[in-house]
């Protein structure tokens, strides 16, 4: 049996800054609900090889600080939504890694990534058109 990731394990971490969890075989998994507001904007965040999906994860909404996300291998089968190709548009580097999930529909026809002097972003092995 695995590890089960709650809201209340988040509850007193307000000035929490970077997050990064990972797991064998999935054995993490997340239960957040979905009007979950995080008290914290985090720089960096990584969840690989964890159960964070099915659906995409809409507490990243508000994470507008964040330079670096990794939701690698989190079960996520799920469209991304318009609003988070917005969420970088202010910062200066960018890395993004949603690799190895079942990402589904239609990249817009433009990304900006604002005024940012580098980007790195892989979007490979999930289900995506355009």
């Amino acid at each position: 049996m695995g590890r089960i990731i709650t809201e209340n394990h988040f509850w007193i971490l307000s000035r929490l800054y970077r997050f990064a969890s990972s797991s064998i075989s999935k054995s993490v998994m997340f239960n957040l609900s979905r009007d979950w507001v995080p008290s914290y904007s985090l720089s960096e965040i990584t969840v690989r090889n964890c159960q964070l999906g099915p659906g995409f994860p809409t507490w990243l909404r508000t994470q507008v600080e964040a330079s670096q996300l990794t939701l690698s291998v989190a079960g996520i089968s799920d469209m991304i939504p318009v609003w988070f190709w917005n969420l970088t548009s202010s910062l200066w580097w960018v890395e993004l890694d949603l690799s190895d999930n079942q990402f589904r529909g239609k990249l817009p026809g433009s990304v900006s990534f604002g005024y940012n002097i580098g980007a790195w972003v892989d979007l490979g092995f999930n289900r995506l058109e355009g």
